[in-house]
Order: C-alpha cells, then sequence, then structure tokens
C-alpha cells in the first residue's frame, strides 16, 4: 500500500500519542483517510505515480485535529441560513464538522489546505 498523500517539511509535527511527541523536520504519509506513517525518516518509500506530495514549507502540522470554532456561517444573516444552506445544516447535525469539511459543493480539500500549506506538487 502507497501513500495517497505525503506532507513533508513540517517544521513540528505534534502527535496525540502518550508522550505527546513532537517531530521536528518531519513528514506525515497518508492513505486516503488514514495516516500510515510519520516521522523524521525517509519517506520516499511510500510514494507511486498516483501520490500527491505537498510541502508544508517548514509550517506546523497537527495530525487529526479538528477545530471545533466553525465559523463557516458567520457572515450569513439567520433566514438566509436556514433557506439556503439546508443541506449543510443538516449535514452539520449528522457528522458535525467532518461532513461540512467533506461538502465537495461547500469547501473543496484543496481550499481547506490553501490557507495553511504551499500549493506545489513534488515527487
Amino acid at each position: 500500500m502507497k501513500a495517497t498523500l505525503i506532507i513533508k517539511n513540517i517544521e513540528s509535527l505534534y502527535t496525540c500519542d502518550k508522550d505527546f511527541t513532537v517531530y521536528k523536520h518531519a513528514f506525515i504519509a497518508c492513505h486516503h483517510d488514514k495516516i500510515i506513517d510519520l516521522g523524521v525518516h525517509d519517506y520516499k518509500k511510500w510514494i507511486d505515480s498516483a501520490t500527491r506530495v505537498l510541502d508544508a514549507c517548514g509550517e506546523t502540522v497537527i495530525p487529526a485535529f479538528i477545530d471545533c470554532n466553525f465559523e463557516g456561517f458567520s457572515k450569513v444573516r439567520l433566514g438566509d441560513q436556514l433557506r439556503e444552506n439546508n443541506s449543510a445544516l443538516y449535514a452539520m447535525k449528522t457528522n458535525g464538522i467532518l461532513t461540512i469539511l467533506s461538502d465537495k459543493k461547500r469547501i473543496t480539500k484543496k481550499r481547506t489546505y490553501a490557507g495553511c500549506l504551499c500549493s506545489k506538487t513534488r515527487k
């Protein structure tokens, strides 16, 4: 099994293991929605022609961290929100923020990564 996504050049990679390990100059490898490897060793064994490689540009990464301060509707009046965003509200009810972020009509993975990662794809 190869990775579908590698994030490399991570300055600080915070984990939630029992020791709260922080890796410096690290990478993280994912196969779809599962983390398959992380650390400071060589990540190239996880790459094939379908792997997307993102450069974290020396930023901090916290795998599986969910920001519960979702403000996706902060600029919308309540009435408009109820009329126009009914499907998004239903998604929040059924599976919370994880469903909202996977709603491709509203928020794409590209936009999710855009604010914190370089958009260069490298191999």
